[in-house]
C-alpha cells in the first residue's frame, strides 16, 4: 500500500457512499495519508452527516490542512453548523501552526 493507492481507495469509498470502509482504510494507513487522502475521508464523512467522526481524527492528527481540508468538505455538503465547528476546534491549532512556520522561514532568511 502506498499513498496514490490509498487516496484511490478512499476516493471510491467516498463515491460509494461508504464512510465507514473510508474510515476503516483511513485509520489502518493513516501513516501514509497525506492531504488528499484526509480530504477524501473527511468528504466521505460529511456526505453521510457523520462530520463528528472526521473532526475527531483532525484532533488525533492536529494538522491544519486537515482542519481546512474538513470545513470545505462540510461546505461542499451544505452541513454549515458542522464547519462552523471545525473552524472553532481549529483556529487555535491553526495560528499556532502559522506562527511556528513563520518563525522558522525568518530563521531560513
Amino acid at each position: 500500500m502506498n499513498t496514490i493507492l490509498l487516496n484511490t481507495v478512499l476516493s471510491a469509498c467516498e463515491k460509494g457512499g461508504q464512510w465507514r470502509l473510508a474510515l476503516h482504510f483511513f485509520s489502518t494507513w493513516s501513516r501514509l495519508a497525506d492531504g488528499t487522502s484526509w480530504a477524501r475521508l473527511a468528504v466521505a464523512c460529511c456526505a453521510a452527516n457523520r462530520w463528528q467522526t472526521a473532526l475527531q481524527w483532525a484532533g488525533r492528527m492536529r494538522q491544519p490542512e486537515m482542519y481546512v481540508a474538513g470545513m470545505k468538505a462540510c461546505a461542499g455538503t451544505l452541513q454549515w453548523m458542522a464547519m462552523l465547528m471545525w473552524f472553532e476546534a481549529s483556529r487555535g491549532d491553526v495560528v499556532a501552526s502559522l506562527r511556528a512556520n513563520r518563525g522558522a522561514e525568518e530563521k531560513n532568511v
